[in-house]
């Protein structure tokens, strides 16, 4: 087992249960291990918490970024992050959220997660053409079309995230200035 085996089961019993249901215990029980494999990798669970936490800032900052910038045409990584708002795993998100309620931790790692989608899609506009105002704008409504999704009563509407994207991507591109040639 790796530390990131142990993020996967950790990620997953968020989703399913909230923090509290992320025990040691648990998570070995979802990998079929013992608590010694646990503790070869972590000093406690709250140690485990901690780096959850930056295991899914790296997924959903570094790892998802670094696949954004090879697309060189910014209407094409306009597409790519369209596709990752939607697709993302929403039900952990949204756990981590609410876990960041009453964890200063969650809520700060969730914030930097927030602001660098939200700085991410603002320059992307701005690439394209997009003023300043609007393109701010539109990044913060991405973000807000992501955040509010997720604290809605129930499980995330895929479906709705969907339509409420494409609405959104349709805007940005209407924005672009007809200087701006399309895409190649």
């Amino acid at each position: 087992m790796t530390p990131h085996d142990y993020f996967g089961a950790g990620h997953a019993l968020l989703a399913a249960g909230g923090i509290q249901a992320v025990t040691i215990a648990n998570v070995c029980a979802q990998l079929g291990t013992t608590k010694g494999s646990f503790y070869h990798h972590f000093r406690n669970v709250e140690d485990f918490h901690e780096r959850l936490l930056d295991d899914w800032y790296t997924e959903h900052v570094a790892r998802r970024k670094a696949v954004v910038d090879a697309e060189r045409d910014p209407r094409r990584r306009l597409d790519a992050l369209r596709r990752f708002g939607v697709d993302r795993r929403h039900d952990t998100e949204a756990a981590i959220r609410a876990w960041a309620r009453s964890s200063p931790r969650a809520a700060e790692v969730q914030r930097r997660i927030d602001n660098n989608r939200r700085a991410y899609l603002a320059d992307t506009c701005r690439a394209l053409g997009v003023d300043g105002d609007h393109a701010e704008s539109f990044a913060e409504l991405g973000v807000l079309v992501i955040a509010g999704s997720q604290n809605l009563c129930g499980p995330v509407d895929p479906a709705l995230v969907e339509r409420v994207s494409a609405a959104l991507h349709a805007q940005i591109i209407a924005a672009i200035p007809a200087t701006v040639g399309p895409e190649r």
